[in-house]
């Protein structure tokens, strides 16, 4: 698989099987679910830096474990469906709400509806509530722990791996006559840039925009069909070397350019640059808009539903 798809779908897999092994040995497999929610957190900032991944994934960790307890306690309260259908809403619209404020990207505020209805329509007691949210922050810490340890031995895996996805998405697009693939193109291409630009430039970043600069302009590029094949096959050898051992021992990525071409590419990164907008968290104020609202009413219009016919959950 290209990017890091598979390491990242190996990691929560591991997270998640090491705690229910453990909740297993402890007798305590009615806690499960509630593991399962905090094991959610894997499911965040694949694509994003080491540095902003920290942050970004504590960030879930924490909403998730507020959403357990909120639905928990909506069931333990024992006062009628209508508890649990509001604490979802308002999770619902909070979590699409913060989604917004730190583009948060996929999947988004789903997982925290989904901790929240879990909780929220299962039986709970008071003394189980604390329970239950602590497993959940405990499988959230794990899983923490386990996306930003790589930090460690490869700082700038986020940024190789979105760039070679790039690459390969350029030279999928250049290799189907029928042009389907260049809106994902320019989405991988849009996603390194993103990347790229949230770690401030040095050495190791300029190599890497000019490559990006080179995707970019190849996804625009005619020519006949051994041409744009030629194209392709480049920008996979250099994804390859992208992505190679040596590469992340050094640290610096050689884009393989004449000098000429290497001050045009820099000179349109700059330009990219200049004008990209800062990666991280939007003002507050912003991100509040009708579909935030419309999140609001529609879980409530939908729990509505379900209690109307006769449902035990929404």
């Amino acid at each position: 698989m290209r990017g890091n798809v598979l390491v990242t779908a190996v990691r929560a897999g591991g997270c998640l099987a090491l705690v229910l092994v453990s909740l297993q040995l402890a007798g305590r497999m009615d806690l499960a679910p509630y593991a399962a929610m905090g094991c959610f957190t894997s499911l965040y900032a694949r694509d994003e830096t080491y540095a902003r991944r920290v942050r970004l994934l504590a960030l879930v960790g924490v909403g998730l474990t507020v959403a357990v307890a909120a639905g928990a306690s909506a069931s333990a309260l024992g006062v009628g469906v209508w508890a649990p259908i509001l604490v979802v809403a308002a999770v619902a619209s909070g979590a699409r709400y913060l989604s917004d404020v730190v583009a948060l990207g996929a999947p988004a505020g789903l997982m925290f509806v989904f901790a929240a209805g879990v909780a929220g329509y299962a039986p709970q007691t008071w003394p189980e509530v604390g329970v239950r949210a602590g497993v959940t922050a405990a499988a959230a810490g794990l899983c923490w722990a386990a996306a930003v340890v790589g930090a460690l031995a490869h700082p700038r895996a986020p940024e190789r791996l979105a760039l070679a996805r790039a690459l390969h998405a350029v030279a999928d697009h250049l290799e189907d006559p029928s042009g389907r693939g260049v809106d994902r193109a320019e989405e991988a291409v849009r996603a390194a840039w993103r990347v790229l630009h949230a770690r401030e430039r040095g050495e190791g970043t300029c190599g890497s925009e000019v490559l990006a600069a080179r995707a970019q302009g190849a996804i625009r590029g005619g020519g006949s069909v051994v041409e744009r094949a030629r194209r392709a096959a480049e920008l996979r050898e250099l994804a390859r070397r992208v992505r190679r051992r040596r590469v992340r021992r050094r640290r610096v990525v050689d884009p393989l350019v004449e000098e000429g071409e290497r001050v045009r590419l820099s000179a349109y990164a700059d330009r990219v640059r200049a004008g990209a907008r800062p990666v991280g968290d939007r003002p507050w104020g912003r991100a509040w808009g009708a579909w935030v609202v419309r999140v609001a009413v529609a879980s409530l219009a939908a729990g509505g539903v379900a209690w109307l016919w006769g449902s035990d959950h929404g």
